[in-house]
């Protein structure tokens, strides 16, 4: 429980500005059971990205989690589901991972990827 804590109560007062940003960049597609959080505009420390694939998980009746950095000039997919093989998604990406947690990085244009892996998903 106190990791938990830590990852979810782990910003600083000058966050609060990007905190705000970022949560209003939040998308929902497939009857709202996909959400997606791009942080690649934003310069988040890596410890901090967590918090916010937290954030995602706190919304109620989500089946698939979509979280995307930018590291150097690629983008970075993190793919989360209790209730689709999301690792499906990654290995056509040449990504891997297990069925509920799976990434790749890629890149192509973060927007053509974004929809080939909503067409991907079935639900």
């Amino acid at each position: 429980m106190r990791d938990i804590y830590k990852v979810l109560f782990n910003f600083e007062i000058k966050d609060k500005k990007i905190i705000e940003k970022v949560l209003t960049k939040i998308k929902f597609y497939k009857n709202k059971k996909t959400a997606l959080i791009d942080l690649s505009d934003f310069k988040i420390d890596k410890e901090k990205r967590g918090m916010f694939y937290e954030i995602l998980r706190c919304f109620h009746k989500i089946d698939i989690y979509i979280f995307i950095v930018k590291v150097k000039n690629q983008y970075e997919f993190h793919l989360r589901s209790d209730v689709f093989d999301v690792s499906k998604i990654a290995k056509k990406f040449k990504g891997g991972g297990h069925k509920n947690a799976s990434a790749f990085t890629t890149s192509n244009n973060k927007n053509k990827v974004i929809k080939e892996i909503l067409r991907e998903i079935k639900l």
